[in-house]
């Protein structure tokens, strides 16, 4: 087992247990590590502590099954893959963790096109009562209102 092929068991087990409670999956790379922005419905009232308690009792189920243990054999440690649980409203917000996994990152699931719709919107954006431009957006010489 490969970490991609980690990633991918552990995004399929999401799916499963969700099923069409989960409106997203995001696969960021950041130089060795990878992370995964897990868009689920219902999380709003839930602690930030519990949200990534979702996540470790599907990555550790994962890691659990004999191909998750080979890997962490070859590795000599833990799959580097983290995850952040977030809401559908929550991706709004602007906040510079989802703009990062989607600037950078791939969308791995997006069956209502929640994800590409965010994405596709961004050049400005407000954040914490401030202005943040997304420069990738941004053609060399466009002018954008602030």
């Amino acid at each position: 087992m490969t970490v991609e092929r980690f990633i991918s068991t552990l995004t399929e087990a999401i799916l499963d247990h969700y099923g069409e409670g989960l409106k997203g999956i995001v696969v960021s790379k950041f130089q060795d590590r990878y992370l995964l922005l897990i868009v689920l419905e219902g999380v709003d009232a839930i602690s930030l502590l519990m949200r990534g308690e979702i996540f470790n009792y599907f990555y550790n189920k994962v890691k659990r099954s004999r191909e998750g243990l080979e890997l962490v054999e070859k590795l000599g440690r833990n799959p580097p893959v983290m995850g952040v649980v977030i809401s559908p409203r929550e991706l709004k917000h602007s906040y510079p963790l989802v703009i990062m996994s989607l600037t950078i990152g791939g969308i791995a699931y997006d069956p209502e096109g929640l994800l590409s719709s965010v994405k596709r919107d961004w050049k400005v954006k407000d954040f914490q009562g401030r202005k943040v431009i997304d420069l990738i957006k941004i053609n060399k010489g466009e002018v954008v209102e602030l």
